[in-house]
């Protein structure tokens, strides 16, 4: 688990930040780490443990204090967050992502046989709009497009395209458990 002695630290201000950011920045790291645990524990039950998400968040917090210029007068723990949550949310997405592909990709699980009736049976479920941005982001039939490309096949946002894929993506994962 998390270690208490390290979230009993005080809260800095921001001259204090900026005199660990200028001197040592692996206290600086230290009396941060309530910041990463109350980041991570937002993320839990998203595929990841507690202790998986503080360790990905030290991650974006070391890279947030190697970045960080107090010269422009910003708050170190307003840059961190930035840099913490950018480092959860990538691996909980790749924890994700592995989730949705390994049944489907998995060719101990099934033949080659199974998986070819299996991937179309399974995009069958879907609305008709999802099957087919699906296919052209994964290449299902084809190549694959950037979601700007889908997007303006469709005439929608990409941010829309990104949505409608994750709503399918989703629908996938559900018809599989």
């Amino acid at each position: 688990m998390v270690d208490q002695k390290l979230l009993n630290h005080k809260l800095l201000n921001h001259a204090q930040e900026v005199r660990l950011a200028k001197t040592n920045k692996a206290k600086l790291a230290r009396y941060n780490q309530r910041l990463v645990v109350s980041i991570a524990q937002k993320y839990l039950y998203k595929g990841l443990s507690l202790q998986e998400l503080v360790q990905e968040g030290n991650v974006g917090l070391m890279k947030a204090i190697n970045r960080y210029d107090y010269k422009r007068g910003y708050r170190f723990s307003t840059y961190a967050v930035w840099w913490i949550r950018k480092a959860i949310q990538t691996a909980v997405y790749k924890k994700q992502k592995t989730y949705i592909e390994s049944p489907l990709y998995d060719t101990t699980a099934y033949t080659q046989h199974n998986y070819d009736h299996l991937l179309p049976a399974l995009l069958d479920t879907l609305p008709p709009k999802q099957r087919k941005i699906i296919d052209m982001r994964f290449g299902i039939t084809g190549d694959t497009h950037t979601l700007k490309e889908v997007g303006k096949m469709f005439d929608l946002s990409y941010e829309r395209i990104r949505q409608i894929e994750k709503e399918g993506l989703i629908s996938l994962r559900q018809a599989l458990i």
